[in-house]
């Protein structure tokens, strides 16, 4: 993989997905593929990138809901 890990071997996997819009991913493994394993590997890894985006955003609009919600507490209970 570089000049540091000689015994390390790894498998790169493209995917592109077509429709109804094109969508590029890739991943890097040291999953052994075949062609049994080669889908399998492929939906787990678009699985866990669309559900750790999901989350990411879960919580950036809880944070930001939560800054809100202080922000409005702290308007009522203080006012200018």
């Amino acid at each position: 993989m570089n000049d540091i890990h000689f015994d390390l071997n790894v498998n790169f996997i493209i995917y592109q997905d077509i429709s109804p819009k094109v969508k590029n991913f890739s991943w890097v493994t040291d999953i052994l593929l075949s062609e049994q394993t080669l889908e399998i590997v492929m939906r787990g890894g678009l699985w866990r990138i669309e559900n750790e985006t999901f989350n990411t955003l879960s919580r950036i609009v809880r944070y930001f809901n939560r800054l809100r919600m202080i922000s409005v507490f702290h308007c009522l209970n203080y006012p200018s």
